[in-house]
């Protein structure tokens, strides 16, 4: 199988991919995975992990859409390896595998992870052009598939839902709060409301900034923690000083103790604007935080009950509900222990069992599973 994405760079798809080429059963499948872009030159600590773990990955290096050099390196791949699968994750990794279907790949799925919410009507044309190409179209969500077969054109008969996936043994056994905001060199006696993901228009930082400027002088102790990396940092510290908030905001930059952090929070909040399934909404869960997450796409499918939901773009109901919470220790506690048992729903081995199950339907008993020649 190959493994097909667009970059390699850490995020929600990526650590799919990571977690799949990682967990399949080796008796039954050799993976190998590709990246069609290094931003910068760096191939992505994705790639690197990968490596470590003795998975083959390959760099393709597209520097952009029309990189002939680049598709010819992914052409001679597939016919040097010929994989019998080809499973693609994002818009242009999507594309790519479906080219490859056209030029006689055996087998090709493509993974839908998010509900575009951008005005691409060139993409959706292409979208929508390519999924008669797929033996499979995965989505990620509920959500996700309702947009699927209302937007992208997928056939409801090819269309699998296959939720992603979390270590919860990662969770099991967390340092308490004290402990972790020392390991964070963060303040033990202030309140922590902290975000974790990609710094990006799509994950709404800026609401939460802004919301929390809206109570924090009701509550002095208040502080938030933001952990991520992404195209908006310098956006939002400019948010940030001129809310007149900066001292009392954490910017912790790309961590890979993410439960380590989320120990440390009193509140989480997720306040995008468009999701495809929020798998920081899920760690989030698992560490038992109270959760906060606004009314989009997948969110309210992820939490379950398990958190507080409020509207999108709605700062003012966004520090309502935190404000709320933070006041209220008893219903931080409460949504801890339901947001357990809500994760149990998301773990990496239901996901990996639920991509093994679509594979075999794939392909049954027939596929020889021989190394090529």
């Amino acid at each position: 199988m190959l493994q097909l994405i667009t970059e390699l760079h850490p995020a929600g798809a990526e650590r799919v991919v990571y977690e799949l080429a990682t967990r399949l059963s080796p008796e039954r499948w050799q993976v190998q995975v590709a990246g069609l872009r290094s931003p910068g030159g760096d191939e992505g600590a994705v790639a690197r992990a990968l490596r470590a773990a003795g998975i083959e990955v390959h760099p393709l290096g597209f520097r952009h859409k029309a990189d002939l050099r680049a598709a010819a390196r992914l052409l001679r791949l597939v016919r040097r390896w010929r994989p019998h699968l080809v499973h693609a994750h994002l818009f242009h990794a999507n594309l790519a595998a479906r080219l490859l279907a056209l030029l006689g790949a055996q087998r090709t799925v493509s993974t839908v992870h998010v509900v575009e919410r951008r005005r691409l009507p060139q993409r959706i044309l292409l979208e929508r052009l390519g999924a008669r190409l797929d033996d499979a179209t995965v989505c990620v969500s509920e959500a996700v598939a309702r947009y699927a077969l209302s937007s992208l054109g997928v056939r409801p008969e090819r269309l699998r839902v296959v939720p992603n996936g979390v270590d919860l043994s990662a969770y099991a056994a967390l340092p308490d709060r004290e402990a972790a905001r020392s390991a964070l060199r963060l303040d033990p006696a202030c309140e922590w409301v902290g975000c974790v993901g990609r710094l990006d228009r799509q994950k709404g930082q800026d609401l939460l900034l802004e919301a929390f400027a809206r109570f924090r002088a009701r509550r002095p102790r208040a502080r938030l923690l933001l952990c991520g990396a992404g195209p908006e940092e310098g956006a939002l510290r400019a948010q940030a000083r001129r809310l007149g908030i900066e001292e009392r905001v954490r910017f912790l930059g790309h961590r890979d103790d993410v439960p380590l952090v989320l120990a440390a929070l009193d509140v989480f909040c997720l306040p995008s604007r468009w999701e495809g399934f929020g798998l920081a909404l899920v760690e989030a869960l698992a560490a038992g935080r109270a959760c906060v997450a606004s009314a989009v796409d997948s969110l309210p499918e992820v939490l379950g009950g398990a958190g507080r939901i409020v509207s999108p773009e709605d700062p003012r109901a966004l520090a309502a509900a935190l404000e709320a919470l933070l006041a209220d220790p008893r219903e931080r506690a409460a949504l801890g222990q339901r947001a357990r048992a809500r994760a149990r729903r998301y773990s990496v081995e239901r996901m990996v069992a639920g991509y093994e199950l679509l594979y075999a339907d794939l392909f049954g008993d027939a596929v020889d599973r021989s190394p090529p020649a």
